[in-house]
């Protein structure tokens, strides 16, 4: 089945990433695939399983910038770019887990210790299957239920809206 990668995105590039064995450069490869966001922060996502990477995403924006002002939701995150490379390639991700990254355009990595995916992309990683969220802190990586990732994420909403 043919893959039909985002425009931006050259098919050596996502080649690259697809198949390839995790191991300790996993943060070299999510600023890689982070690297080609046209967001900032830029944000990048890496899916795997068994160690082998399924698919990659980044965070694009796909309207023009004086639209993202009006509502952010314009942008597609960089989990939803994974998750709809995946779903277009038919690439199975149950069980599977996502490394997510953020950073700034300079090359500095966005910590936190709180959950890291938004609302709507905790939901629909939960839905797609995906095990867990793996993403940088302060105290070095952490990983996260995708069903904790989403409490998370609504527990934010929720003090947000208060």
């Amino acid at each position: 089945m043919a893959c039909h990668e985002p425009p931006s995105v050259s098919r050596s590039f996502v080649l690259l990433f697809t198949g390839m064995k995790i191991d300790s450069n996993v943060e070299k490869i999510l600023m890689e695939v982070a690297a080609q966001s046209d967001a900032e922060p830029k944000f990048g996502a890496v899916i795997v399983r068994d160690g082998i990477i399924l698919v990659t995403g980044f965070a694009r924006k796909s309207a023009p910038e004086s639209d993202l002002a009006v509502h952010p939701l314009l942008l597609i995150h960089a989990e939803e770019s994974a998750l709809l490379t995946a779903l277009r390639g038919g690439i199975d991700l149950l069980g599977s887990d996502v490394f997510v990254l953020g950073m700034r355009s300079s090359g500095e990595t966005r910590l936190t210790n709180s959950s890291y995916s938004c609302v709507v992309c905790s939901r629909l990683l939960t839905q797609s299957g995906i095990a867990n969220v793996i993403y940088p802190t302060e105290d070095g990586w952490k990983k996260v239920s995708t069903d904790e990732m989403f409490h998370q994420a609504i527990e934010r909403v929720r003090e947000e809206n208060t």
